[in-house]
């Protein structure tokens, strides 16, 4: 209780500072939001500074990026961020994971093709082949007994893929 106080107290210091007002509320009504002023002295209306409020709180990882953007991995590589996609499941498998199987399959017939050297372009390339291969192979496959090669594919190829290529890559300083 005593960091909650101390964080409020922070937090209301700053507005202060910064001359405006801050109102601690649960609710959305117009008494709530009245005594909501701006830097300048000017009177905010409820639903501007409400709007206001509710569009500075926002989190997000990828900027609002349709393409999910890239990160920066603990190794220094920059590594595109995986597209977003429809869920699917055939075999208990989702497209998410067979899109993700798909990209280390590449990854690793990248360093194979590369002789065990890896790179940061050859560990974390562009997911487009990734998603052709989800969007051609996996979201036409019927849900019945010929598509139970999926469920290994996705779950236990992709595992045993990424622990190999992880140890290559590691080693090398690439992660």
């Amino acid at each position: 209780m005593k960091w909650v106080i101390t964080g409020i107290l922070a937090v209301s210091a700053a507005a202060a500072l910064a001359g405006g007002t801050m109102i601690l509320s649960n609710d959305d009504s117009e008494a709530s939001a009245v005594a909501i002023h701006s830097k300048d002295g000017g009177e905010t209306s409820p639903a501007e500074a409400i709007a206001k409020e509710r569009a500075f709180m926002t989190f997000s990882n990828d900027g609002n990026k349709p393409d999910g953007g890239f990160y920066t991995t603990p190794g220094g590589c920059n590594a595109p961020r995986p597209p977003t996609v429809e869920d699917h499941r055939i075999q208990g498998a989702s497209s998410l994971r067979f899109m993700e199987s798909s990209y280390i399959h590449e990854v690793a017939a990248n360093l194979e093709a590369a002789d065990g050297k890896c790179t940061c372009e050859l560990r974390f390339p562009s997911w487009d082949a990734a998603f052709k291969d989800m969007e051609e192979r996996f979201m036409s496959l019927p849900d019945d007994e010929s598509s139970e090669w999926v469920r290994d594919y996705a779950r236990t190829d992709r595992s045993r893929l990424t622990r190999e290529v992880d140890k290559i890559c590691k080693v090398q300083g690439i992660y």
